[in-house]
């Protein structure tokens, strides 16, 4: 366990969606000392039609005990709180239900990426939807208090012409707009160069926005390039260079040491490693690299 003022985390995998297969990354994230782990809700069998299945949620919390962790969670990708309010009760569901397995197992924050639009979706309907997911996130940060779970809402992605979402620099806002101690930012840094790069906006300027409330920070690389290249396999996508790619940390571009400068972090931020699992040999320099950042990271006092 680190003494250092930001703890470096790693997410964990399922092997099959059977809770108790993720044992097999857990040895192997013990074996490299990390400090947290985060739990991938959005890969295991743990929800059935918004109810947590009690044998699932048994089974996960048997894999977890007498682990020297400190514990994050990730809820399902698919949550949208700006999505058609005739959807909205199966979001709050899930969301629910995830946030009730975050609290059963002891994590520390639940990770929950912003909402996202279709395109062609106007302005009018853009800011009904904000104020929906800003009164979902509230409701869902008052429980989350009750539970001893920080919400941590991540920056995602447009891709070119896919969809619409809210650069960093508009997360940010909305956070401040909502001003929640239990509703934080995740600053996924990849996700930052992705959205940068399809709509035209200043990197740096974006990350710079969002670093002083992201207590969760993602790490992985990528060449920040927009995934327009239809892509048969994700070998394919690597040997493009394009999309989000999840590669160990020193494979792709982005320009870690030089973000870190930008801003000073919250009190408390966990950085943690999402490597994609086919790339998972490349832990050990992973792990190391990761450290190093964390380390060279400025810290708001």
């Amino acid at each position: 366990m680190t003494s250092d003022p930001i703890r470096l985390g790693f997410s964990a995998e399922s092997a099959n969606g059977q809770p108790q297969t993720i044992s097999e990354s857990l040895d192997l994230l013990e074996a490299r000392d990390v400090d947290t782990v985060e739990v991938p809700l959005l890969w295991m069998e743990l929800v059935l039609n918004g109810r947590v299945m009690p044998d699932r949620l048994a089974a996960l919390q048997a894999a977890l005990k007498d682990r020297r962790f400190q514990w994050t969670a990730h809820a399902a990708i698919g949550l949208n709180f700006t999505c058609d309010p005739a959807y909205l009760p199966l979001h709050m569901a899930l969301a629910r239900a995830h946030l009730h397995i975050a609290g059963a197992i002891g994590a520390e924050h639940m990770v929950l990426h912003t909402g996202f639009f279709a395109t062609g979706s106007s302005s009018a309907q853009m800011a009904r939807l904000y104020d929906q997911q800003r009164e979902s996130l509230m409701t869902l940060a008052a429980e989350a208090r009750e539970t001893g779970v920080i919400l941590c809402v991540e920056n995602i992605f447009s891709e070119k012409g896919n969809r619409i979402t809210a650069s960093p620099s508009q997360l940010a806002a909305e956070l401040r707009l909502m001003d929640d101690p239990n509703l934080v930012a995740c600053l996924d840094v990849s996700h930052a160069a992705l959205q940068c790069d399809a709509m035209g906006l200043d990197f740096e300027a974006e990350v710079a926005a969002l670093i002083p409330l992201a207590k969760h920070v993602h790490l992985h690389d990528s060449f920040g390039r927009s995934g327009t290249i239809p892509v048969h396999t994700r070998f394919e996508a690597m040997g493009f260079g394009t999309g989000d790619l999840h590669l160990p940390l020193g494979w792709g571009n982005l320009p870690f040491d030089r973000l870190l400068s930008l801003g000073q972090f919250p009190a408390a931020t966990i950085f943690n490693v999402e490597l994609n699992k086919h790339l998972w040999h490349g832990l050990d320099d992973t792990v190391a690299e990761g450290r190093r950042l964390a380390r060279m990271a400025r810290v708001a006092r």
